[in-house]
């Protein structure tokens, strides 16, 4: 109906409605339409025009307004679409001036305003604020209204929005809607303000759900609803989120929030961190960070927030993350408290510094290290982060360096550096310019003083040797930084004067600066709680004490150890004593009961000279000596009451480091006196003083019980031999196996066992006894193949027992153990003979060349070839290892040793006599038999290699000499050399010629023989050579003392040759000091002359010959006396013999005191055998060698008698039958037993013995009778030398193998199978000669066909 009326009241007006005025319209709607209204149509509407006035338009939607809640939702769209849009749009601004934003929409728009867009509402009124109508607004009006914000707008204006949301159904309409906008409007970004008010909506209305929230509810928030909103997302929202969520709902929250990490300004970025991420992980993060690895653990429970945890916060979740992982994810911060880790090992530090590019990074590094390191307590570095830092620091700073100023020093050494520099090396403070001035050096030695204590003692003495010391050396005779302070070493060296030298500390200073500096009371308290190499202590402390004004109850106790005699000249006998005490507790004081350590040759001259200040010796005044009795004199000895010294005897044998002639007065005057040995061991350190004879009368089971204790055991080592051997004698006596005699004897004394109590018959030796001694070659050998055969891992064999490898071992293992004993022998560093390793490297190779031939002894290579080794390396590779090998196991000038030169030079196509860098590097050892060319030719470094050589031909000398002479090798200027230069020029130091010697500084020079002397690195008459160098050649007569008289308190150094000609010697030294300190001076490396001066002395002191008791103490002087001399003495004792023979006399000297010894009706038995050893025993005559007793060879050690006549040999063989005979069913225990003396063994004994097929090996071929040798036949030799036999073909120009070869048919050589030639042809089947045949072996066979043809002839 309404319809129908509305249709017709239209149609009827149509024509007429452009007429219409406002009554009009008035009229029509509000009055006579009203009840039709909620049915209008389109049709309808369209009939009033658009040109309406705004009043008329007003009137018209006054009623369609009243009328539109009976409207359906349709038909409201239609009049909004129909008939207000279409008129607002083309006189909405006409008709909405003046008109606030509420008015317009109530007047012109109302209740169909839920149709209109929000840009409908602004296009229809400009003025339009939709903030101020907001309860009037649509949800959507109102998200379009928020996409519109922009920076500019009101702040509160979201909030505002936000605000009328009233529910939460509302809430994500709104956010479901303001997405969907933002996605079709291609927003970028939205403004903060709505952001921040729709998260603390959503944050607030969803906060007593959050609890409760899954995983996926977390992402359908974050990620669906307010993805675009959370770079805004702050503190108090962030907040809001439950600390007890799970670990996979954290990780969703954090992936949501990482994501957006990037839009998130730095201030919101933080916040997350700190407001989410920090506390959660606190509190729950190691559950969430198991089993991870260290990038998802970052990843996972970080992500990009990362870069403001701490990498202590990353630890905390799992103590096993790794920043090495994940280095390139670390900020440089985290980066820098990574490297506080003190695990930090090379490969991450080198990682870690790669980070610094340029010398501002370089600069920032340190200083933020140098912060974090403060803030978290750490005090230093991994070592190799210290390095890589240093490295890369001194790199970048390397080109401006010489630029820098004091200021830059201080901040850089005292600041950015300070952690670093415990390791500081050499070639970093090489770059430190060495013209810096005072106030540049003084920051930096002040940093490195304060780091000394956390420095290894290998830095501190980089820092030294490279920093200090060449910066602090005189430029003329000015003292570097010196600025009047006497403080200068304190200020200058501090710590660091630990490695200084004597001779080191006189380049700072002269003598005077350095006593007035050493004074100083700042540098003596430094100094006494340091601690010196010996030399500077003694030469500290004689600046100390070389003032006149000195006292010495004013020097420190620090520095009583290092007193010299000088110190003590003017004492009293109280003051000596009292000093004396002092000295024993501070220096000699030990704890545990252990024993005094050996005294150094400087303690006990000061000893000496204390106890010279003594007259009167009682017992209490022995016992207050201590161990400064050492100083006691002979005469002194011989002086003191019996009582007394028998009293003092517990006292005295805890003296330590007394020399045999000290020990020999006190014994001899002990025995003169009655005295009584009820317990050995009570003899202490005196028991190196008995007679070899005294003890043979004592009960073997007493001295077994007096060995036993480890102390007394411990004394022997310094014994004569003579005693020693005596020892050994009564304990085997004692000992009823050859297992109690290994557990029995000590060690030290273990040498001295007769190879024939080592025989352990059906027992086996036990692995544990034998490695706990010292034991020789041939010892050894007696059981090694036992312990072989029965041990499985050879690394548990000593080095000592490795030794015993005979080349029968091999026989009795298989191929894999003689490999793994081979192994053993490198890794426990076992000495092997020539013969030894010949053996064991065939064995090594017998399958082929192994590819880890490095892991055997390199002097295995010795004995192989260059060409077989091709299959595993190049001949470079091969003769490097050759040179890496102790080149002396082979005889120097053999061929074999010549031929391995040839071919390393011929390797490295070395063609003349000029050799490079490279060259001497593969050479190695092999350099040590160059030719003088060859030599002089050859790269300045050949000296480096050339000092390790042991020996060196006159022409090698010569030209060694040449080239030091030149100034241009790598030790430079003689006048340059230092202590430690000489010490680096090894052997050759002892050839030196006298213009080098007298260039060498004189402080250098002393300081390195007196440390060389007491090392023994030079042999007696090297040293005396030097000397007679170093003297004046010219003569003078019936000289005074001008050179100091030689007393007790000089009589002990070591130096006292150098200090003294042959005439000043004699005109210094008198006769109470030459007989109270013989010992002592005999042992000094005087020259033939002073020798000779000291000799003429006794020889007019003891006109008749000397006493027994002179001939023990007479040392090196027996060196230049006669046969007339000898003939004057009494050799009554074995212990006088090994005396005289230790000194290394001639031979033919050697043979008048061993005559003079058999002459006075002693027999030569085992001890005898002992004292001549291998040196001497070929001097013996033949009525001498009848003196032998049957038990001397099995009771001595064994004796080479390789050098002897076949008359010697032939003699002791004999013996060493008649006395090994009992063990000849016994292959290899009669072999070894008897192979020292084969030489002198008969053809028949030879073939005997090759039917027991002991594995001889070549060296020992060899060296049989040259007359038995072409005796034996072709199977004797194979038998004798068995596993070994291939050794006749590398031996073949031995003149004995040769000679053998030419006795044997050629034919039985064949059987061999080794392609020896040379032998006896059968005319009727002579071949001609191969290719390989010499030309020696062809003249050889024609010559003995002609002579059967000739025969033939004949008849």
């Amino acid at each position: 109906m309404a319809q129908a009326l509305l249709n017709k009241t239209f149609a009827t007006i149509k024509s007429n409605v452009s007429m219409f005025t406002l009554n009009d319209w008035t009229q029509l709607f509000q009055s006579k339409l009203t009840l039709v209204l909620p049915e209008i149509s389109l049709d309808q509407l369209s009939i009033v025009p658009q040109n309406i006035s705004c009043d008329s338009y007003q009137a018209i939607f006054t009623s369609l307004d009243s009328s539109s809640n009976q409207m359906s939702s349709g038909k409201q769209q239609t009049v909004y679409k129909s008939f207000i849009k279409p008129f607002l749009t083309q006189s909405g601004p006409i008709c909405t001036q003046n008109s606030n934003s509420s008015s317009f929409l109530k007047n012109n728009i109302g209740k169909f305003s839920q149709f209109a867009d929000y840009s409908d509402l602004v296009a229809f009124n400009k003025n339009f604020r939709g903030l101020d109508v907001l309860s009037g607004l649509t949800l959507k009006q109102k998200v379009d209204l928020s996409l519109l914000l922009n920076s500019t707008s009101d702040p509160t204006a979201a909030a505002s929005i936000v605000g009328t949301l009233q529910n939460t159904n509302d809430l994500f309409d709104f956010l479901g809607n303001i997405n969907a906008g933002i996605v079709s409007n291609k927003l970028s970004s939205v403004p903060p303000s709505l952001s921040q008010a729709l998260l603390n909506k959503t944050f607030q209305a969803l906060k007593a759900n959050m609890s409760s929230y899954s995983v996926s509810d977390w992402n359908q928030l974050l990620q669906a609803n307010l993805s675009n909103f959370l770079p805004e997302i702050s503190s108090e929202q962030l907040s809001l989120i439950p600390q007890n969520i799970s670990c996979d709902s954290y990780q969703a929250i954090l992936k949501n929030l990482d994501i957006n990490f990037p839009k998130m300004n730095p201030v919101k970025q933080e916040q997350v961190y700190n407001s989410l991420i920090k506390p959660y992980l606190k509190n729950k993060g190691p559950t969430c960070a198991q089993n991870v690895n260290s990038g998802a653990l970052i990843s996972q429970n970080f992500g990009k927030f990362s870069q403001f945890a701490s990498y202590q916060d990353f630890v905390a979740l799992n103590g096993n993350f790794s920043g090495g992982d994940v280095l390139p994810s670390l900020t440089i911060q985290q980066v820098i408290e990574f490297s506080l880790n003190p695990s930090i090992n090379a490969s991450l530090a080198a990682n870690i510094t790669a980070k610094i590019q340029n010398v501002t990074d370089a600069n920032s590094f340190l200083t933020a290290l140098s912060a974090s390191a403060q803030l978290n307590k750490v005090t230093s570095l991994s070592a190799p982060m210290s390095q890589a830092l240093l490295s890369k620091t001194f790199q970048m700073l390397k080109p401006n360096i010489n630029s820098y100023y004091d200021s830059d020093w201080t901040q850089l050494f005292q600041n950015k550096l300070s952690l670093l520099l415990p390791e500081i090396r050499k070639d970093q403070l090489s770059l430190i310019p060495s013209n810096i001035n005072c106030s540049s050096y003084q920051p930096i030695f002040n940093s490195l003083q304060s780091s000394f204590s956390k420095m290894k003692p290998s830095n501190q003495e980089d820092v030294y040797k490279s920093f200090i010391k060449p910066y602090l050396k005189m430029k003329g005779n000015t003292v570097t930084c010196y600025n009047q302070s006497n403080s200068w070493l304190v200020n200058n060296l501090g710590s660091f004067m630990t490695y200084t030298s004597q001779e080191d500390l006189m380049l700072f200073a002269n003598d005077s600066m350095l006593q007035n500096f050493a004074n100083d009371p700042s540098s003596v308290q430094l100094a006494s709680q340091l601690k010196f190499p010996k030399d500077t202590a003694l030469y500290f402390t004689s600046l100390l004490t070389s003032s006149q004004s000195f006292n010495l109850s004013n020097l420190p106790d620090t520095f009583l150890c290092s007193l010299s005699p000088s110190a003590l000249k003017n004492l009293s006998a109280e003051a000596a004593l009292d000093v004396t005490k002092k000295i024993n507790q501070k220096c000699y004081n030990t704890t545990g009961g252990q024993p005094v350590s050996a005294p150094t040759p400087e303690d006990v001259q000061v000893a000496i000279s204390l106890v010279s200040k003594l007259s009167n010796f009682t017992s209490e005044t022995l016992t207050n000596l201590g161990q400064s009795a050492v100083g006691l004199s002979p005469s002194q000895i011989n002086n003191m009451n019996d009582g007394d010294l028998k009293a003092s005897v517990s006292t005295l044998g805890n003296v330590s480091g007394w020399n045999v002639g000290q020990t020999r007065s006190i014994m001899n005057k002990l025995l003169g006196s009655n005295f009584t040995i009820s317990n050995l061991s009570s003899l202490g350190s005196l028991v190196t003083g008995l007679p070899s004879k005294k003890l043979q009368d004592l009960d073997p089971a007493s001295v077994l019980s007096a060995v036993k204790d480890t102390q007394f055991a411990s004394k022997l080592s310094s014994a004569p031999p003579a005693l020693q051997n005596m020892f050994v004698k009564q304990i085997l006596a004692a000992s009823s196996t050859a297992s109690s005699v290994v557990k029995n004897v000590p060690s030290s004394l273990a040498s001295f066992i007769p190879k024939s109590s080592l025989l352990f018959k059906s027992e086996k030796p036990s692995l544990q006894d034998v490695n706990g001694k010292s034991w020789t070659p041939d010892q050894a050998s007696m059981f090694f193949d036992d312990i072989a055969i029965n041990t499985t891992d050879f690394t548990q064999i000593s080095s000592s027992v490795l030794q015993g490898f005979t080349c029968s071992t091999p026989s009795k293992l298989s191929t894999s153990q003689v490999k793994g004993l081979g192994k053993a022998m490198k890794s426990q560093s076992a000495s092997l003979n020539e013969d030894q390793l010949n053996c064991l490297s065939r064995q090594i190779v017998k399958t082929g060349y192994p590819s880890d031939l490095d892991t055997y002894p390199k002097e295995v290579f010795l004995f192989l070839n260059s060409t077989s080794y091709s299959s595993i390396g190049n001949c470079t590779d091969f003769f490097t290892n050759v040179g890496k090998a102790n080149i002396s196991v082979l005889t120097k000038g053999s061929k074999q040793r010549s031929n391995l030169l040839t071919n390393s030079l011929s390797c490295m196509k070395v063609s003349g006599s000029s050799l490079t860098y490279s060259n001497i590097q593969v050479l190695g050892q092999l350099s040590c038999d160059l030719n003088a060319t060859m030599i002089g030719g050859s790269s300045p470094t050949i000296l480096t290699q050339l000092s390790q050589c042991p020996s060196f031909t006159t022409e090698q000398q010569g030209a060694i000499q040449t080239l030091l002479s030149k100034d241009t090798t790598v030790f430079g200027a003689p006048s340059t050399w230092t202590k430690d230069t000489l010490t680096s020029l090894g052997g050759i130091s002892g050839f030196l010629t006298k213009d080098i010697l007298t260039n060498i500084s004189s402080v250098s020079l002393k300081s390195w023989l007196k440390g060389a002397i007491q090392s023994s690195s030079l042999s007696r008459s090297q040293f005396a050579s030097i000397v007679q160098n170093l003297q004046s050649t010219r003569a003078r007569r019936a000289a005074s003392c001008t050179s100091g008289a030689i007393t007790a308190d000089n009589v002990n150094d070591d130096l006292l040759p150098l200090s003294y000609t042959a005439t000043q010697l004699d005109a210094c030294l008198d006769n109470n000091t030459l007989t109270s300190y013989l010992s002592v001076l005999s042992s000094k490396t005087f020259t033939t002359d002073q020798l000779s001066v000291l000799k003429n002395r006794l020889d007019a002191i003891y006109p008749t010959g000397y006493p027994e008791s002179i001939l023990t103490s007479l040392g090196y002087i027996t060196l230049v006396c006669t046969d007339a001399d000898v003939s004057k003495w009494t050799i009554a004792s074995v212990d006088t013999l090994s005396s005289l023979l230790a000194s290394g006399p001639s031979n033919t000297l050697a043979a008048s005191i061993i005559t003079k010894y058999t002459s006075s009706g002693n027999q030569l038995n085992g001890a005898a055998l002992n004292a001549i050893g291998s040196q001497y025993i070929c001097q013996l005559s033949s009525a001498q060698l009848g003196l032998i007793t049957s038990t001397a060879i099995s009771d001595a050690k064994a004796l080479d008698v390789s050098a002897c006549s076949q008359t010697v040999k032939d003699a002791l063989y004999s013996k060493a039958k008649a006395a090994y005979a009992a063990q000849n069913s016994a292959v290899s225990t009669y072999y070894n037993l008897i192979k020292p003396y084969l030489g002198g063994a008969p053809a028949a004994d030879i073939k005997s013995l090759a039917t027991m097929g002991p594995n001889m090996d070549i060296g020992t071929f060899v060296k049989l009778n040259p007359t038995v040798v072409p005796s034996l036949t072709v199977s004797d030799v194979k038998s004798l030398l068995g596993t070994n036999v291939a050794d006749l073909k590398t031996q073949e120009s031995n003149s004995v193998v040769s000679s053998w070869i030419q006795s044997q048919k050629q034919s039985d050589l064949d059987t061999l199978g080794l392609g020896i030639q040379g032998g006896i042809r059968d005319y009727a089947t002579t071949a001609p000669p191969t290719a390989g045949s010499s030309a020696s072996t062809l003249t050889h066979s024609v010559s003995i066909l002609l002579a059967v043809l000739g025969i033939f002839l004949l008849h």
